[in-house]
């Protein structure tokens, strides 16, 4: 009884009191280990003329191909939730864009958006999709998921990479040349460039309105390995990314069937305003969720879903 006793309080120390680092580090890939599994997925690495790409898929060939593309300092661990419901239904690929997750940082590389989208399109060349594909992206995959559905008048030398898209699912895109975008810009705002641990689960907290259960720990962890010690890595390449005169300013044709554009009405990093200038951008019309912040897929990913399905 008191062996019971022990477990079940070093348990909660674990849970809810403790910021060591290892026990973060734990819980962390525990979790993501059985979520990955319950989502049916598998991780794949792979590597062609000299570049690597790293994976998950649960290798449904016989269905419809969607890709699934993460925002600016997260990963593709970060569709775990959603990628549980999509399963059953999708072949799903989701990529670590550069530099992030497992794809090393090479301070000679330039980041921005359209330098991202050329990485996707050489990814998609590897895994060889039937088209037309379905594309998820979410903040920055946001924006690099419009750049592959955009069709380009301007016949430039990626034309030929053009690939068919059924639907185009947008969840909090960044990207759009707005009047805040050029004031953060002009004011060299970076919410991404943390110096303590208490500031980067601020941050944490300020992304999501409406979180899962994320233990101190394994804040901590993600504290220090995504933000700390990355901070001129991130710094140089939202220099690259946050760049508007590269942003979308005036409406443009997509090569998608169908255009989604999900927004949280609680988005503290993209202000649902921006969902109206998306709308111009696109001529759709953004479905707004009430309560729920930065991004969809995580905070209601259920909800979500079935806006896309």
């Amino acid at each position: 009884m008191f062996l019971l006793f022990l477990t079940i309080a070093f348990i909660v120390w674990c849970l809810f009191y403790t910021k060591h680092h290892g026990i973060g580090k734990f819980i962390y890939e525990s979790s993501n280990s059985l979520e990955t599994k319950a989502a049916k997925l598998i991780h794949v690495a792979q590597t062609k003329n000299g570049e690597a790409f790293s994976y998950l898929t649960n290798h449904q060939p016989s269905k419809p191909p969607m890709l699934l593309l993460h925002g600016f300092s997260a990963d593709k661990t970060i569709w775990l939730k959603y990628a549980k419901l999509a399963s059953k239904d999708y072949n799903l690929f989701i990529p670590d864009l550069m530099a992030h997750g497992d794809i090393q940082y090479n301070e000679q590389q330039n980041y921005s958006a359209y330098e991202q989208a050329k990485y996707v399109r050489r990814f998609l060349d590897i895994i060889n999709l039937k088209e037309p594909i379905n594309i998820v992206g979410n903040s920055m995959g946001g924006m690099i998921a419009a750049i592959l559905a955009k069709v380009d008048t301007a016949n430039n030398d990626d034309d030929h990479k053009a690939i068919a898209i059924n639907k185009l699912v947008l969840l909090d895109p960044a990207g759009a040349k707005t009047e805040l975008a050029l004031q953060r810009k002009q004011e060299e705002h970076n919410p991404f460039a943390h110096d303590s641990v208490d500031e980067s689960i601020a941050f944490f907290d300020l992304t999501m309105h409406k979180p899962p259960f994320v233990p101190p720990a394994v804040k901590a962890y993600l504290a220090h390995t995504n933000f700390l010690s990355r901070k001129e890595q991130l710094t140089h390449m939202l220099t690259d990314f946050f760049n508007p005169d590269e942003f979308f300013d005036v409406p443009f044709t997509t090569r998608a069937n169908h255009i989604i554009l999900i927004w949280g009405k609680e988005d503290q990093l993209l202000p649902v305003s921006d969902a109206q200038h998306w709308e111009n951008l696109l001529g759709c019309k953004a479905s707004v969720l009430c309560g729920i912040g930065h991004m969809p897929m995580v905070e209601c990913p259920k909800q979500t879903y079935s806006f896309i399905h």
